[in-house]
């Protein structure tokens, strides 16, 4: 008998073993697939919602909306939201250099709204056009779900109302202008407005008055705009910030976005932190579970193990063999366990 152990052992008993334990075998293989499955299915859709989130808070906008203090009797108060305001009551150039100078400021961008203008080649005859600049912009760009957010000269990003696709071309004054991208459905003024460069924002402005429409000669893209749109640094206060702008920059209003988006905010961060907790405790419960098996399967098996002894088998040998039997579950159930988590993935993504 010994010799037969020597010649068997470990892996050719082991395995001898789990075929013999049927039922108990296929339970064991089942939780540990059951684990696996639930790491890999678990990984995919933290990992998709993660994304989902980011975008999401990317798509909050800015901390602070900063406009002229014209902008608050032409426009009400709420509808400065955190994605800027669509106003020609323009900040002068003295007030946007003093606003971007002020300390707690992290990201800054500005906005231009030229007003709602003749459009040719889109599903509304007039569109809101706005100039931004492509380098700063933190506000529009995570809007865009067709197409490309990039904005080469003649460029233009579409409003979801416009009835617009990647690559067509509308005109605005005659200038024909190329659709990079297209916003996801806001609800907001951002449905029928094209954005664009201030580079290509000069080129239908000069356009303009030859075309019947307005003189904007007066109107710099570079010096002037409709609203500064901030993100407070790192470690600063967003009320610090607004209240040390509003009480230092006379001319100006500066309007808490946050405060209209607070709760959504607070509420991403627990959703993100309620699914973290949701899919530990289950890989938790899980990998317990299976522990919890495999233990009490070893120790049923003590009679099996004396045995051995009584054979002739060393307490080394039979400790191998209890290795290799809990290593062939484990690659076997994790092996099924990733096959059906990534098939689980497929039909989730699907």
């Amino acid at each position: 008998m010994r010799d037969f152990i020597e010649r068997h052992f470990p892996g050719n008993l082991a395995l001898r073993n789990l075929a013999a334990g049927g039922r108990r075998t296929a339970l064991l293989l089942a939780l540990i697939a059951l684990l696996a499955a639930s790491l890999v299915v678990g990984a995919v859709v933290l990992g998709r919602q993660q994304r989902h989130l980011t975008q999401l808070r990317e798509r909050l906008g800015a901390d602070i909306t900063v406009v002229s203090y014209g902008t608050t009797t032409q426009l009400k108060t709420k509808t400065l939201t955190m994605r800027g305001a669509f106003s020609t009551n323009y900040l002068r150039p003295k007030l946007r250099k003093a606003v971007l100078a002020r300390e707690g400021i992290g990201r800054a961008t500005t906005q231009l709204y030229l007003g709602e203008l003749p459009l040719t080649g889109g599903a509304l005859t007039k569109a809101h056009v706005v100039g931004v600049e492509p380098a700063t912009d933190f506000v529009v760009r995570p809007w865009v779900t067709q197409g490309s957010g990039d904005l080469p000269a003649g460029t233009v990003l579409a409003g979801s109302a416009l009835g617009l696709r990647p690559g067509t071309e509308v005109t605005l004054y005659g200038e024909a202008l190329r659709v990079s991208g297209v916003l996801a459905e806001t609800g907001t003024e951002y449905d029928t407005a094209l954005f664009m460069a201030n580079d290509t924002l000069r080129r239908v402005m000069a356009a303009s008055p030859g075309a019947g429409g307005p003189d904007y000669r007066q109107l710099d893209p570079a010096q002037q705009c409709s609203c500064v749109l901030l993100d407070v640094a790192d470690g600063a206060l967003v009320e610090e910030v607004l209240n040390d702008i509003n009480l230092h920059v006379k001319g100006v209003r500066a309007v808490m976005s946050r405060q209209m988006t607070e709760a959504m905010r607070d509420s991403v961060g627990g959703v993100s932190s309620l699914t973290v907790l949701v899919a530990t405790l289950v890989w938790l419960g899980v990998l317990v579970l299976t522990v919890a098996v495999l233990y009490l399967t070893m120790k049923e098996r003590r009679a099996e193990w004396r045995t051995l002894r009584l054979l002739g088998a060393s307490r080394l040998m039979v400790g191998l063999l209890m290795a290799c039997e809990l290593a062939w579950l484990l690659a076997g159930g994790a092996l099924l366990g990733m096959v059906a988590g990534c098939v689980g993935a497929l039909l989730l993504r699907a």
